[in-house]
């Protein structure tokens, strides 16, 4: 017997439905939960510590210009400011 969620989704037929992710036999499960539990802390520490090194950096760490949020607020505040002035200058005129 395999594990399987299913999702009606709104937007479909009612006749369809989605399936999100793969399904796995219970074995599988039941062996992957062994095989970790079992494992002595340092060994998965190390097992961990191997893999967060083929990680990449987060994408919005490569943009060094980007604004602060300090700064993106303050712009914001700065732009509002301007269409509230631009909107009742043409209203008003």
């Amino acid at each position: 017997m395999y594990y399987v969620s299913i999702c009606p989704k709104l937007n479909l037929l009612a006749s369809k439905q989605c399936l999100f992710g793969p399904s796995f036999p219970p074995e599988y499960v039941d062996a992957v939960g062994e095989l970790v539990f079992s494992m002595p802390q340092a060994e998965r520490t190390a097992i961990l510590s191997k893999y967060k090194t083929k990680i990449r950096a987060p994408l919005n760490l490569q943009f060094t210009e980007r604004q602060s949020r300090a700064e993106a607020v303050e712009n914001y505040q700065q732009r509002k400011q301007k269409e509230l002035l631009l909107n009742l200058i043409i209203h008003f005129t």
